[in-house]
This record gives C-alpha cells, structure tokens and sequence, in this order.
C-alpha cells in the first residue's frame, strides 16, 4: 500500500474512532494497492494496526500486490 496513503487512513480513522476500514470496489483496491482483481470477490481491510486483502483462491499469484499481507479464501 502506498505509504502516504496508509498514514492517511489511519488518522482519518483515529480522528473518527473507527476501528477498521473495508474497501471492497475494484477501484478502491485500485487506487489503495494498485491491484486490479480479476474474480472482483477480493476486499481489503485496514485495521488501525495491520491491512490484509482477502482474495479467492483462484486469483493468479502473479497479480497479487507486495508488501500487504493477503489472506486467500475458497
């Protein structure tokens, strides 16, 4: 996730007291990873500590973003 980005969110969510964030549109994830998912099932969440995108088990490796953790599901 880009840096300036990630610092972003987080103060937007401690400034709002939330807890987490879920952006689940293509171009969120998009704009947020620069990941385009192929299934569309795939969905990011930003915890005010950690962000990991959930992807089905289909999604190719090869387009999977670095530097985020990601979570694969059937």
């Amino acid at each position: 996730m880009n840096h300036e980005r990630e610092v972003r969110l987080r103060s937007l969510m401690e400034r709002n007291g939330l807890g987490a964030l879920v952006f689940w549109r293509p171009d969120e994830l998009v704009m947020l990873l620069g990941y385009m998912p192929h299934w569309g099932l795939s969905f990011l969440v930003v915890t005010t500590w950690d962000a990991v995108l959930y992807v089905p088990e289909m999604e190719p490796d090869d387009v999977l973003p670095a530097g985020i953790g990601i979570e694969r599901y059937p």
